[in-house]
């Protein structure tokens, strides 16, 4: 529910009048998948937004892999959802990492840590949670422009080999740490 898919293929209905050739893979499985799929059904969408069931595929990872390095752009709209007592975050989801090591540009949302992973204009977009049309200006921007596309997905790659790679960041920490003591 949190990952905002849902958003994703609301943008997808307005996508596909200009652009028909477009397709939405959601990758994973989950208990909000029947919500997704009835989603799917109501906007008519069959043809256009596809579930790609990895969980129960003794090679989860490699299709994660394959779906990443067929798709153009990757979409992740996160959202802060309400909980008894309070309220839940994702996080920094470690999936745009994957994704911009993969020269892929990024559409996500203004939660968590995520703008520290996606910089804005740059790496990819940015847009308020729960913000249907500028989700969709931005996916319709990078379907239009395949060079800001291959841009930003070139830059993607630079800025997650740079700022989060596990060698590199053991080694800051360490300086961190010889500077304290």
């Amino acid at each position: 529910k949190g990952k905002g898919i849902q958003f994703a293929i609301m943008a997808m209905k307005s996508l596909i009048s200009q652009h028909p050739n477009i397709e939405l893979r959601i990758v994973g499985s989950g208990p909000y998948e029947s919500n997704l799929r009835n989603l799917v059904k109501k906007l008519e969408l069959e043809n256009y937004v596809k579930f790609i069931d990895n969980i129960s595929s003794p090679n989860s990872r490699n299709i994660v892999r394959k779906e990443m390095s067929q798709c153009d752009v990757f979409v992740l709209p996160t959202y802060t959802t309400e909980i008894p007592g309070g309220f839940r975050k994702e996080g920094t989801p470690v999936v745009l990492m994957e994704a911009q090591s993969c020269s892929k540009p990024c559409i996500s949302t203004d939660h968590a840590g995520i703008p520290e992973v996606v910089i804005d204009s740059e790496t990819g977009f940015i847009v308020q949670e729960k913000d249907l049309l500028g989700l969709e200006i931005k996916m319709r921007l990078l379907i239009q422009n395949k060079s800001l596309l291959n841009e930003m997905g070139g830059k993607a790659r630079v800025h997650i080999k740079k700022n989060f790679n596990h060698k590199i960041q053991i080694e800051r920490l360490s300086q961190i740490y010889k500077k304290l003591t």
